[in-house]
C-alpha cells in the first residue's frame, strides 16, 4: 500500500494506478471520501514487442519458404494489417526484407543468432516502452501531483534493465526454446499411458 491510500502494482504487464475506495477520512461523524479518491486508470504494455518477436522467429524456422503477412498473421491471430505496420518498422530497422516481387513474402536480413531482442526493441521504438497514463492528476492529491516524477525514475530504471536482458536474447534462441518445448510435448504425447491396476 503507497502513502495516502493509493496503490500500485504491475498486473500482468500493466502499469496500474488505482485510486483506494475504502480510505476515508470521518469528521464530525460525517463520512468524507479520500481526496486521491479518482477512477482506476491503467495503462497496457504495448504488444508490438511480442508480436515482433514472433514475426522474427516464424521467419527464422522457415528461411526456405515463402513467409507472407497472411500467413504471420494465421500463425499470431490477427489480421494481416497490423503484421504489416510491423514488418514495415522492422524493415525500416533493416531486420527484415520482403522477397522479390509484391506478395513474394518475407525473410530476416542475417542470421537469426545475429538478431537480438534489444535490436527488436529499439526498431519499435517508444511503442515498446513503459508509458504514463494520460489522465490528469487530480489536483487535491499528494500523489496524483507527484507521482509521474516518481514512477518515471522507476520506468527508467526497469528499462536499462529489460534493455541488458533482451541483449543476451537472440532470434536464435527464442527459436530453440520454441523447438526443444515442441519437442518435449510431442514426447508427452507419444508416451504410453500406464495401464491402472485393477
Amino acid at each position: 500500500m503507497a502513502p495516502n491510500g493509493c496503490c500500485f502494482a504491475f498486473l500482468d504487464g500493466q502499469a496500474v494506478i488505482a485510486s483506494h475506495f475504502l480510505l476515508r477520512y470521518f469528521t464530525n461523524d460525517d463520512l468524507e471520501l479520500h481526496p486521491c479518491h479518482l477512477p482506476v486508470y491503467q495503462t497496457d504494455m504495448n504488444s508490438r514487442f511480442s508480436t515482433a518477436a514472433h514475426i522474427l522467429t516464424l521467419l527464422a524456422s522457415m528461411p526456405e519458404e515463402r513467409v507472407t503477412s497472411e500467413l504471420i498473421a494465421g500463425s499470431i491471430g490477427t489480421n494481416p494489417v497490423v503484421i504489416r505496420r510491423q514488418l514495415a518498422l522492422l524493415r525500416e530497422a533493416k531486420l527484415v526484407t520482403s522477397k522479390g516481387a509484391r506478395g513474394g513474402g518475407w525473410e530476416l536480413t542475417r542470421g537469426p543468432r545475429e538478431i537480438t531482442l534489444r535490436q527488436v526493441r529499439e526498431a519499435l521504438g517508444e511503442e515498446a516502452s513503459f508509458r504514463m497514463h494520460r489522465n490528469e492528476p487530480n489536483p487535491n492529491c499528494v500523489v496524483g501531483q507527484n507521482v509521474r516524477g516518481v514512477l518515471e525514475d522507476v520506468y527508467s530504471d526497469a528499462n536499462q534493465a529489460v534493455m541488458r536482458s533482451l541483449d543476451h536474447w537472440t532470434v536464435a534462441g527464442i527459436l530453440d526454446r520454441v523447438q526443444k518445448r515442441e519437442s518435449i510435448a510431442a514426447a508427452k504425447k507419444a508416451r504410453p499411458r500406464a495401464r491402472l491396476k485393477r
